[in-house]
């Protein structure tokens, strides 16, 4: 199965949301987006939504894709947090 395509949009409170069309989730980010931190695998085992658990790799190339657009920093680690 292909994933959808995700959309990005940095909302209130410093998160990314992250929405396609089986659901949404957020991402934290810093107020002036200067980076965004994508959880680790583990993070990403037990805080993601359900239906996005088994699509981490497709959901990061996504977002690889769209920070690289925009010039903004990705990183993996213990920063990333999904909501």
């Amino acid at each position: 199965m292909n994933f959808p395509k995700l959309t990005f949009e940095p909302v209130w409170k410093e998160q990314l949301l992250c929405s396609c069309e089986l659901g949404s989730f957020s991402l934290s980010i810093p107020l002036d987006l200067s980076v965004v931190d994508f959880p680790t695998e583990e993070v990403w085992r037990e805080k993601a939504p359900e239906w996005a658990r088994p699509h981490g790799a497709a959901i990061y190339s996504q977002l690889k894709e769209w920070c690289e657009s925009r010039n903004i920093p990705l990183y993996v680690g213990p920063y990333g947090w999904v909501y």
